[in-house]
């Protein structure tokens, strides 16, 4: 075989010169009108840490094999050098076209050696100009860093086991794992590696030892290569993943017949890539001549394999026409081929396409030469190659065409517009002496990684520390003022957010409202505080009246203050509940990154709730909201400290037509009285008022009972809200109240009428008082004290008389009976306590309230008589001579001061009843 490598001439040189520069021309123009999007952000990212000094062993993303496992580093280290230079990433974009050159002349160098100068040359210009090459060469991909590794492992197959140069054969598995390194799919190749070894290994004899030593070293430093980055995910799986989730994925596993749509659609130049996914819908030029492609390369590959057999040297055809069909079959095979599994191997196709052109001069020998002229004579052959080039001349033409009408904004935001928004913006804030912010948003049919942000990394690129939200957080609101800015695909107006402005088409900036601007439409009753420090202040609404409605979406913002600073993204919980508890919605937003936490910051969170048709049209409604991190729910305390659990409940609307309007800062909006109450307790009345901060704190509530003939048995003044903690109220609010009314306990069985009356601070009424009707009806009681064992005569603070008790023990069980008279209104439920002692220590003791906590102190009325009886067990242990005591508390508190039937205070508030001799 004679060989192709005869000297290159000067036309040669210029001619590829011309063909290059054609090629960087058609991947550089309008490099800015690409959109920013997909994983370019996300590799982008990756490569400005490396630039800044990190050595990561995974790529910033997972792969589309897994969703467990790291893509590899080394686009980030390629990319670290354009970013590097510029945090521009126009310059990588540069970059990604210059290196895929590279992939060009290794085309044209390859279909030279094997099949002819012109083969190659034209082999160079289709590369240039094919569609999807020239995308694969435009933006910062990973996939898009592969195709000079691809043709390089291509080159070095043939040059160490065809032609058997030793270098190449060490290199050409190092090779392999470069590619891998820049899309893990390229892994697909290492059957042509075999093939390859194979033919050497057979036509090779003498040299097997060789050949044996040589691949043991192309493969040890191919595994040196890949050696990092399966480390680095082998130490992520080691501390993230469950055995289950770094199971095979079933697709390897459950084989299909191959479909090779995705390869026709690249080598048309018409794949997913700009045209037929559904969230690129720009204009694309009509295609010309450039759809024949996939059938001229089976042809071509039918037709160079049948040539390279007849003049037995298939090795080259065969193996670059497999390298570049059996890739994507077998993971077609499995389920899991894409587009871009198909774009860095390219340039293989074009090889088998130009090498129709291939010269007669290739063949071996003379017998050879005679054998090809017997089957494919030579005017057979120009027969065929002279409408061919034609055929391939008019593609080139259409291919050329294509990249030169095609819009790269295909309908999207352009990163020069990316780039031009955010540095106005950033003016804009500036000049306000406000701080930008941005919110991500992923539209649900955008081409976009989950997780990967776009254009929202252009200020972190261009060397800006801004704050860039998700999009499911909440949207703080810093003292100093701030700007937002969002895509104008957000699907939804904050009615909160002020001064709108569209920018460049794509883009929406809003000024967040500061603290004082913050109109709340409904405040929450209780400062609801978080044991992380955030406090609730209230929902706002579209509008005040925006309440939800039935088969229609809800979006009010949950408004909030930041606590102490915080590394922990907490999440609220939101249940949209009626007043039976029937929740009909809920929404789980992000409350704010957590290194993205300003104490006293306020913070606007969305709710989006979705409600069906069983929302209803009225009655009272209700949010009930908390916070929850990885570890659980986050307590919730009120204004005074007191917990309230891992929720708090704001309501929203009221449960139907006011009960009672007394002035505009203050609504009854319901209220709940027993129509019967027996004598003793206190009256207790719920109410729900929809009242304003001036109506909580210069109003107060005069209570009356009033019996038929007119007279007042009872009256009372109360604040609004005695407990409800309502100092400030930022909008109206539902406040619910549970008043305890303490009427008379001797107040005289009948009817009444209770009536309400709230009393400005000046004094007068507000309004028309409301009135309701109870009944009071009789207790059984005794005022007549009975006969008992022991008197004693000892009064508690004035206000209760232990005239005595009674003794009695059986089986283990000391049994007292306490007789008690009240000696006036008692303004406290107390409780006893009753010790038994045995020298120095309590070996047994009763606490409770009188009856068994059924009959409180604060029931009894003045005068009345009550025997309670306590019992104690004692063990077998207990000595036969113990001392009882007893003594009354303030549950939670102290206990009461004792005078004894002479007069004198008893010490240490604890009444000695005497020695007892227990029987046995």
């Amino acid at each position: 075989m004679k060989s192709n490598r005869s000297p290159a001439r000067l036309s040669e040189y210029l001619v590829l010169t011309c063909i290059l520069m054609l090629g960087l021309f058609f991947r550089v123009r309008r490099l800015g009108d690409d959109p920013f999007f997909q994983d370019q952000a996300a590799t982008s990212m990756g490569a400005l840490q490396v630039a800044e000094g990190s050595w990561p062993l995974v790529g910033p993303m997972s792969f589309s094999f897994s969703t467990t496992l790291r893509d590899p580093p080394l686009p980030s280290y390629l990319y670290a050098m354009p970013f590097a230079v510029s945090g521009d990433p126009r310059v990588a974009r540069i970059f990604t076209a210059l290196w895929n050159l590279f992939s060009i002349s290794l085309a044209y160098n390859i279909c030279r050696l094997y099949f002819g100068r012109n083969a190659g040359l034209f082999a160079s210009a289709l590369y240039a100009a094919h569609p999807t090459a020239v995308l694969a060469s435009r933006f910062i991909w990973n996939p898009n860093l592969a195709a000079p590794f691809v043709m390089l492992f291509l080159y070095t197959g043939l040059q160490g086991y065809y032609r058997s140069t030793r270098i190449p054969r060490v290199l050409h598995l190092p090779a392999l794992a470069l590619a891998v390194l820049c899309h893990p799919s390229l892994a697909l190749l290492l059957p042509i590696s075999l093939l390859f070894w194979s033919w050497a290994w057979w036509n090779h004899v003498s040299e097997r030892r060789a050949l044996l030593v040589q691949v043991g070293t192309s493969g040890a430093i191919a595994m040196l290569l890949l050696a990092p980055w399966l480390a680095g995910n082998l130490q992520i799986a080691a501390t993230t993943y469950s055995a289950e989730n770094l199971s095979i994925p079933g697709g390897w596993t459950n084989l299909q017949t191959p479909d090779l749509t995705v390869v026709n659609a690249a080598l048309a130049g018409k794949g997913c890539w700009r045209n037929n996914c559904p969230m690129l819908l720009g204009d694309r030029p009509p295609e010309y001549m450039t759809h024949l492609l996939p059938g001229i390369t089976l042809l071509a590959t039918v037709w160079t394999l049948m040539l390279g057999a007849l003049r037995r040297r298939i090795l080259p055809a065969l193996g670059i026409a497999a390298a570049f069909f059996l890739p994507p079959a077998i993971a077609s095979a499995t389920g899991r081929v894409h587009d871009h599994y198909v774009w860095p191997l390219i340039g293989n196709a074009v090889i088998i396409q130009a090498a129709v052109l291939s010269a007669e001069r290739d063949s071996r020998s003379a017998q050879r030469h005679q054998l090809m002229r017997s089957f494919l004579p030579k005017s057979t052959r120009r027969f065929i190659q002279f409408p061919y080039a034609l055929l391939m001349a008019l593609i080139l033409f259409g291919q050329a065409r294509f990249n030169l009408l095609y819009n790269p904004r295909e309908g999207l935001a352009s990163l020069n517009q990316s780039i031009a928004t955010v540095k106005y913006a950033l003016k804009t804030a500036r000049d306000a002496g406000a701080e930008l912010i941005l919110q991500d948003y992923q539209p649900p049919d955008e081409l976009r990684c989950i997780g990967c942000r776009g254009w929202e990394t252009l200020p972190a690129l261009l060397g800006h520390d801004l704050r860039v939200l998700p999009q499911d957080s909440g949207v703080p609101a810093p003292s100093t003022g701030a700007y937002l800015l969002r895509s104008t695909s957000w699907p939804h107006q904050n009615d909160y957010l002020l001064e709108k402005e569209t920018v460049n088409t794509w883009f929406q900036l809003s000024r967040i409202p500061t603290t004082s601007e913050t109109q709340l439409d409904i405040s929450s009753a209780e400062h609801y505080r978080f044991a992380n420090g955030a406090h609730i202040l209230g929902l706002a609404m579209a509008s005040p009246t925006a309440l939800p409605r039935a088969s229609e979406d809800w979006r009010p913002s949950l408004v909030w203050r930041a606590g102490d600073t915080t590394t922990t993204d907490y999440k609220f919980f939101a249940h949209f509940l009626d007043s039976d508890g029937r929740k009909y919605s809920q929404a789980d937003p992000l409350a704010l990154p957590g290194r993205y936490w300003r104490a006293g910051e306020t913070v606007f969170s969305e709710l989006d709730f979705k409600f069906a048709e069983s929302l209803p049209e009225a009655g009272s409604l209700f949010v009930r909201f908390g916070m929850y991190d990885q570890h659980g729910t986050v307590p919730v305390f009120d204004q005074a400290g007191s917990p309230l659990g891992d929720h708090a409940t704001i309501q929203m609307r009221g449960g139907g037509k006011p009960t009672r309007e007394f002035a505009e800062s203050l609504v009854l909006d319901e209220i709940d009285i027993a129509s019967e109450q027996q004598q003793g307790p206190p009256l207790v009345v719920t109410a729900t008022w929809y009242a304003r901060e001036g109506g909580l704190q210069t109003t107060q509530l005069r209570w009356r009972m009033v019996t038929r003939a007119g007279k007042t048995a009872f009256e009372t003044l109360t604040d609004v809200a005695p407990h409800a903690g309502t100092s400030v109220l930022l909008a109206p609010a539902f406040v619910a109240v549970e008043y305890g009314l303490r009427i008379p306990t001797d107040i005289r069985p009948g009817l009444y009428r209770l009536e309400l009356q709230p009393i400005a601070q000046a004094g007068h009424a507000l309004g028309n008082p409301f009135s309701a009707g109870i009944q009071i009806t009789s207790r059984n009681r005794n005022f007549d004290m009975p006969p008992m064992q022991n008197t004693l005569g000892a009064t508690f603070a004035d206000q209760i008389r232990l005239s005595g008790y009674d003794l009695g023990h059986s089986n283990g069980t000391l049994t007292v009976v306490l007789h008690w008279q009240a000696l006036g209104q008692i303004p406290a439920d107390y409780k006893y306590f009753v010790h038994v002692w045995s020298e120095t220590k309590v070996i047994a003791q009763a606490d409770a309230m009188p009856d068994s906590y059924r009959y409180p102190t604060s029931w009894w009325a003045p005068h009345e008589v009550f025997s309670d009886t306590v019992t104690v067990n004692l063990d077998a242990s207990t000595p036969a001579e113990i001392t009882l005591k007893v003594g009354l508390y303030i549950p939670d508190g102290d206990r009461i001061p004792i005078t004894d039937r002479d007069g004198n205070t008893v010490p240490s508030t604890t009444l000695e009843l005497g020695q007892v001799h227990l029987s046995r």
